[in-house]
């Protein structure tokens, strides 16, 4: 890995690290025999102070390292794909159905599917030299959803 996810990672470690020991602290300082009452207001701002924390890190990592558009292209695409198999997982066994909402929901999952489709075979066929897949996958989703959602882009 390079120096600056070392570094990164390592600031990430020690927030993580720092406030675990912090919550053990406000434990172990209860005197022995006694009861000890955990605020979890405190440990709930410790949780938060980290994610803030890993969140910034991780904006500077992006910042340093910023992706490719192939790399932001494979990334949307895969989230696409998951969504598209969990919706189409979800209507499997419906396939046979007559109801229209149902048979709405098939138009689109084979709308979304060529677009799967003729996304995957550019993937292949592509270049780097080529342009941004990235710019037109988000531009065809954006048609494909105004087709598919016209109600919503009223």
């Amino acid at each position: 890995m390079k120096k600056h996810t070392w570094v990164v990672l390592a600031v990430s470690c020690s927030l993580i690290f720092g406030g675990v020991a912090l919550a053990n602290g406000v434990v172990d300082k209860a005197k022995p025999g006694e009861t000890s009452v955990v605020v979890p207001c405190e440990v709930a701002i410790d949780e938060q102070l980290v994610k803030v924390k890993q969140t910034e890190a991780a904006d500077l990592e992006a910042a340093r390292n910023p992706q490719s558009d192939r790399e932001r292209f494979l990334q949307a695409f895969a989230g696409y794909k998951d969504l598209y198999a969990i919706e189409s997982a979800a209507y499997a066994d419906q396939s046979d159905s007559t109801d229209p909402a149902v048979q709405r929901v098939w138009k689109e999952l084979e709308r979304k599917g060529d677009v799967i489709a003729r996304f995957e075979q550019l993937l292949t066929s592509q270049s780097e030299k080529e342009p941004s897949l990235y710019e037109a996958f988000v531009e065809e989703t954006q048609q494909v959803n105004q087709e598919l959602y016209p109600e919503q882009y009223k």
